[in-house]
């Protein structure tokens, strides 16, 4: 069992952050499904959809090779919670949309292949389409290695 969790500050700016391999860019297209998360067609990647316009949110990110507990428990003290399956082949970074902010290695895949990516969050309406000077926007992103694709899930519903 391998677990770790690191806490970070991320810009945010359209409304999006990333968790990508190094030098991809994703691309949002509004084809795809998710609320919070949404999946690069382009690529392993995945974009977190958030409140603010721009500005800083906090964000933990925890990686584990321990079963989860189902979504509904996970996402108990959040607003909402989305997760998806997506294929890691490489290290994972969060990354701003434009360099408003460091690039932040997060994971490094011991064993490349599906992976289920969990995101819950609060606090995207507080400063829906703002500019935000200091976080009023909370996000954990589980990411754990998977023996098989599992089916998109989203709980909760933050109006956003």
């Amino acid at each position: 069992m391998t677990n770790s969790s690191s806490s970070h500050q991320v810009m945010v700016v359209y409304h999006q952050f990333f968790l990508a391999p190094y030098g991809h860019t994703p691309i949002l297209d509004s084809a795809q499904p998710g609320r919070l998360l949404v999946a690069d067609p382009a690529g392993p990647a995945a974009i977190v959809r958030c409140g603010c316009a721009i500005g800083p949110v906090n964000v933990t990110i925890d990686v584990t090779t321990s079963n989860l507990p189902d979504l509904a428990a996970a996402a108990a003290d959040w607003e909402l919670g989305e997760e998806m399956t997506m294929q890691v082949r490489k290290d994972l970074y969060l990354v701003p949309l434009v360099p408003e902010g460091p690039i932040i290695k997060v994971y490094s895949p011991s064993v490349p292949g599906p992976h289920l990516i969990r995101a819950v969050a609060r606090g995207r309406a507080t400063h829906y389409d703002s500019v935000v000077e200091e976080p009023t926007e909370d996000y954990l992103i589980t990411i754990s290695p998977t023996t098989a694709p599992r089916p998109r899930q989203q709980v909760g519903d933050d109006t956003v």
